[in-house]
């Protein structure tokens, strides 16, 4: 119940999580501060403040419910007719290069598996590890946190998706200021790509005025399409998918952009279950596999 208080915020919100009093919730929170001999949560208006001693045993009972899930999730895979869930999170470009290939594999190799898949921004996918909402994520440069280890990083750099007809379409290479200051289409704020994106154009102190942003890659291909404008995406976004025109996937002269990666990501305290585990690594051989055809 701690930990959920913790998790929400507050004891009703918690108290509706589990299908319980707030009563009940508050009860349970008194006890363990008695047990532990000291205040844990300050009450206030808009919900509950962790302690710093709060800080500490919430620290404590996430690991212990993360691994008790986990420990779980593997004794229930000992059982017939109980069917896993494998849930995982990716950002957009990665979706047609090997995760559902992946799922299909193991779709064919155990009969007892349903799985979920979620597409959302790379910085989400990062909260949605923490958060214990999917077993693993699939994200874009991930600023280093103590709460997640990566389990694989799969070279993705961004490139310039050029349409036919634009003066770049037969370039070997790029730099970055001539993208910048060319009409170009860009993922918005919410995506990694952007952030990647503008760190460069700070350090070469280029402003970044797209022309048009979207919070999809679908759209900026089908934009470049339509306008003759070239967009910024990571490389398996311009190649894993199908349409009347072409993009070809131009480099760009930088390093902060040629060092896109993919990066696999779990949560560093829990203790992944076997199928999980096993998931993991055919995954990343299915998102590897495609990059020798790009």
């Amino acid at each position: 119940m701690f930990h959920e208080v913790s998790r929400a915020g507050s004891i009703r919100k918690a108290s509706e999580a589990m299908g319980v009093s707030p009563s009940s919730v508050s009860r349970q929170v008194a006890i363990l501060e008695r047990q532990m001999g000291t205040r844990l949560v300050e009450r206030t208006t808009g919900g509950v403040k962790l302690t710093h001693a709060g800080k500490l045993v919430s620290e404590y009972a996430r690991g212990v419910v993360v691994d008790f899930d986990s420990l779980k999730t593997d004794l229930d895979d000992m059982r017939v007719g109980r069917r896993k869930l494998l849930r995982l999170t990716t950002v957009e470009s990665v979706v047609a290069a090997g995760p559902c290939r992946a799922m299909a594999i193991f779709n064919e190799r155990y009969n007892d598996l349903t799985f979920n898949l979620t597409l959302l921004p790379a910085p989400k996918v990062v909260e949605a590890v923490k958060k214990n909402f999917c077993d693993l994520g699939v994200t874009m440069n991930p600023v280093p946190d103590p709460d997640l280890q990566t389990m694989a990083i799969i070279e993705e750099p961004i490139v310039l998706a050029t349409p036919q007809g634009s003066p770049f379409f037969e370039r070997e290479s790029v730099t970055l200021e001539e993208v910048l200051r060319s009409d170009i289409a860009a993922p918005d704020e919410s995506f990694g790509v952007r952030r990647i994106l503008q760190t460069a154009a700070d350090i070469g102190n280029i402003a970044l005025r797209p022309i048009m942003t979207t919070n999809t890659f679908e759209a900026l291909r089908d934009f470049s399409r339509a306008s003759g404008v070239p967009a910024v995406l990571p490389r398996r976004a311009v190649h894993n998918h199908s349409g009347e025109a072409t993009l070809r996937a131009i480099p760009i002269q930088s390093d902060a952009l040629a060092d896109g990666a993919l990066h696999v990501i779990a949560l560093r305290d829990r203790r992944l279950p076997h199928i999980v585990s096993l998931f993991a690594k055919e995954l990343v051989r299915q998102i590897q596999a495609t990059s020798s055809t790009l």
